[in-house]
């Protein structure tokens, strides 16, 4: 994944306005994946380039991921998912079904 980021780091400016928003999705993403696998700092660098790519829309989160990431930030709505994901999948269940 830190390989990705650094080839839309150095392509990124070569390719210009056009391409900035699909690699914003694409590095945070790739910020995602570093932060599930254990590197933080990496991930943290990721979301600042796609920050400075023209930040991202979240189109592949969850509607409650993107609000989080948009207030929070994205590394701490990152924190903040994996504390979800550490709760048993019956007590997820139950939270849904009682907010639908």
């Amino acid at each position: 994944m830190k390989d990705a980021v650094l080839a839309i780091e150095k392509l990124a400016p070569a390719l210009g306005a056009p391409w900035a928003k699909a690699f914003a999705e694409k590095t945070t993403h790739s910020a995602q994946m570093l932060f599930a696998g254990g590197d933080i700092e990496g991930a943290e660098q990721a979301f600042r380039l796609a920050a400075k790519l023209g930040g991202p829309r979240y189109v592949n989160n969850a509607g409650a991921y993107a609000l989080l990431a948009r207030i929070l930030g994205p590394l701490n709505a990152e924190r903040v998912a994996a504390m979800y994901r550490r709760v048993p999948l019956a007590l997820r269940l139950v939270f849904h079904r009682r907010s639908e």
